[in-house]
């Protein structure tokens, strides 16, 4: 399968997984929703990997990077659901998507890149359509405080630290199904340390109505991530990442269609996320021009 392919359909999965966490959370928490997917990846990727292939020889630098974005993996999958919950999954995810502009401007701020038309172009892109998603959002969501903005906005950040580390790592060992099985190991004895420690948060929650459509974000999520692991393996960051970077447009859709009783998915909000996918692409193909 081609890597575009693949890269299309790990777009589709994560925004099916979006999409079914926000409906199973009207009836649950975000830190159930995290715990209900992280486990699912945890369980179900290393089951397939010991019945079919078994645990490979890696790199040992391959092996550390991973498991280092299997613990980012954790708080990712937190902050994003938290996002979900408190601004909307259109919102969330479109905002997720701008970590392609902040990639440009820490290369040339602080690495002293150059850049080009192409590369200005997204950032404007992202800038305008961050601009749009965001208007008047006190306005649209009870009770919105402007912390909320800082849940995206972390998940953005980690997002384009994690995608180039595990291209890296696949370069040295072309192991996707175990790697993808790792990070869920990790990341969900991470996420568990979390909730043994004694600090304020959010309850878990187990409620009949939530248990469905929270599976199928978790075995959506873990389908994208192990879809993202063989699309990284058959082709370059340049190649995979425009195409995850259709996955608002995905959420927006989907959202449209079976979340128009729960959330409102305004014209600003629609205008918004196809300049910042717009503007993503951009960035992505002009880094590599």
């Amino acid at each position: 399968m081609s890597a575009e392919l693949l890269a299309l359909l790990t777009a589709f999965s994560y925004a099916t997984s979006n999409i079914s966490a926000r409906w199973g959370m009207r009836y649950s928490t975000p830190n159930t929703a995290t715990l209900f997917s992280l486990s699912i990846h945890a369980v179900g990727l290393p089951a397939i990997v010991l019945f079919t292939q078994g645990i490979p020889a890696v790199p040992g630098t391959a092996l550390y990077l991973v498991a280092a974005t299997g613990l980012l993996q954790a708080v990712l999958r937190t902050c994003h659901y938290l996002a979900i919950s408190k601004v909307g999954v259109s919102r969330a995810v479109t905002l997720r998507n701008t970590h392609p502009m902040l990639t440009v401007v820490i290369g040339v701020t602080v690495l002293g890149e150059q850049t080009n038309a192409l590369n200005l172009a997204g950032v404007l892109l992202i800038v305008g359509g961050t601009a749009l998603t965001s208007w008047r959002m006190d306005e649209q969501i009870p009770d919105f405080r402007p912390w909320y903005l800082l849940l995206p906005v972390a998940t953005s950040v980690m997002t384009s630290t994690v995608h180039p580390i595990r291209r890296y790592a696949m370069l040295l060992a072309d192991e996707p199904l175990f790697f993808a099985a790792l990070v869920g190991i990790v990341s969900l004895g991470c996420f568990t340390t979390y909730l043994a420690l004694p600090l304020p948060r959010d309850p878990i929650v187990w409620h009949r109505k939530a248990i469905l459509p929270l599976a199928i974000s978790g075995a959506c999520e873990t389908l994208a991530i192990l879809l993202l692991f063989f699309a990284l393996a058959a082709g370059p960051t340049v190649v995979v990442s425009p195409m995850t970077a259709t996955s608002p447009v995905w959420t927006v859709l989907l959202a449209s269609i079976v979340l128009r009783r729960v959330e409102n998915t305004t014209p600003a909000v629609v205008f918004g996320t196809l300049l910042v996918v717009s503007g993503a692409i951009c960035v992505t193909l002009g880094r590599h021009w």
